[in-house]
């Protein structure tokens, strides 16, 4: 499952946000946006003009990226999906710091380890989200004897 959201193909006229992000412009107000209107598109790109930026911005149709290598700003379609994407990665941070090499450095029952029905309930979660049978382990602890 994509962290990126589905989009609807943009239309002329379309209210849209823009957020710088390189690391100076975005450094003292990460979740900064400005307004946008998308004013052409074509076959692979959209333009975005932004009054606040003073630019025309181009995105590529199907992702929503900057045309070209430098991603300078990022395009939403709404202030909401901006939050997702701040939340996603906070949630990702913290998913990574437990789970990040987790079985090479807790041992079985100390208190910095998750509860093996915890462990369990994450699973079937992870399992249920990417569409694939937990059940179904080639490694059950004993090597894959």
């Amino acid at each position: 499952m994509s962290s990126k959201p589905q989009r609807q193909k943009p239309e002329v006229g379309q209210a849209v946000h823009v957020r710088p992000i390189s690391f100076r412009r975005d450094k003292k107000n990460p979740k900064k946006l400005y307004p946008g209107t998308i004013t052409k598109i074509s076959r692979k790109y959209f333009t975005v003009r932004c009054n606040d930026i003073g630019q025309n911005l181009e995105f590529t149709i199907d992702r929503w990226d900057m045309r070209g290598g430098d991603p300078s700003y990022a395009l939403y379609a709404s202030p909401q999906e901006l939050e997702d994407e701040f939340e996603f990665i906070a949630l990702a941070k913290k998913i990574r710091e437990i789970f990040g090499g987790y079985g090479s450095r807790t041992k079985w029952g100390s208190e910095e380890s998750l509860s093996l029905q915890a462990l369990r309930g994450i699973d079937s979660i992870i399992q249920a989200d990417l569409g694939l049978n937990s059940g179904d382990d080639s490694d059950n602890g004993n090597g894959g004897d």
